[in-house]
């Protein structure tokens, strides 16, 4: 039997305990919505995972199970609901670039696909400051705009450039207190789950979607790492910022 001992040196080895509410979620500019906003209403998010799947071989009398493949479980998300509704019309925006709700015509894959950041964090990592600041002097004209995507932390249609994500003087907060980070690849929400009221006084409205996603790289973090040219990598923004330079 292990003693008291033991099991809290497992611990302080660990550099303490995982707290479960202790969380950060990255979101893609989409349709004007400050990414930042949403992810300080999340309320719950899960970290993805993986499972293997596999085909039977025999050999002689021996069945064995081959692997031949992973497969990836979708992402659930809930956000508080505000008064403005603000969740739901982020993730409406969004779906309608898969398919148009009114023309209900299918949009191209690269169009829709998102990358979407999560990360489990210490106790006393805080959100990024920072948001969105516009990157052109004038509003871009509506015809132009629908023809611009959004590359990771830029939303060329609305004209911004979320600093809450790559800014270089928060780099340092993005990276403090990061246990765990994972990036989920080319991910869209595939389901909006109906919002069920009630007269209880006090219900409120909750916003929950669910992620699809290709894959995701899991991107772990280092509290230690104070080096501001590691950073990016360090909390899985890197991919965002750099994919940004190339448009």
């Amino acid at each position: 039997m292990a003693r008291l001992d033991d099991f809290k040196a497992e611990i302080t080895s660990g550099e303490g305990l995982a707290l479960a509410n202790r969380f950060r979620v990255f979101l893609p500019p989409v349709g004007g919505t400050s990414p930042r906003s949403l992810n300080l209403l999340c309320k719950t998010v899960s970290i993805p995972g993986r499972q293997l799947a596999g085909a039977d071989y025999m050999l002689g009398t021996t069945t064995r199970k081959i692997v031949n493949g992973t497969a990836f479980t979708p992402v659930s998300m809930t956000f508080i609901g505000l008064n403005d509704f603000k969740a739901r019309k982020y993730f409406e925006t969004w779906q309608s670039f898969a398919i148009n709700p009114e023309t209900k015509e299918v949009g191209y894959y690269q169009d829709y696909v998102k990358d979407v950041i999560i990360q489990q964090v210490e106790k006393n990592a805080g959100q990024p400051p920072l948001g969105p600041e516009s990157i052109f002097d004038q509003k871009l004209p509506d015809a132009l705009a629908e023809k611009l995507p959004s590359v990771g932390p830029i939303d060329f249609s609305n004209g911004t450039f979320d600093l809450g994500l790559v800014g270089r003087q928060d780099l340092t907060q993005l990276a403090e207190g990061v246990n765990y980070s994972v990036r989920l690849n080319e991910a869209y929400p595939t389901t909006l789950d109906a919002i069920p009221l009630t007269n209880d006084q006090d219900g409120l409205v909750e916003i929950t979607v669910e992620m699809t996603y290709k894959d995701f790289t899991v991107v772990e973090g280092d509290i230690k790492d104070k080096i501001t040219d590691k950073i990016l990598e360090k909390t899985g923004i890197s991919k965002l910022f750099t994919d940004s330079l190339k448009f």
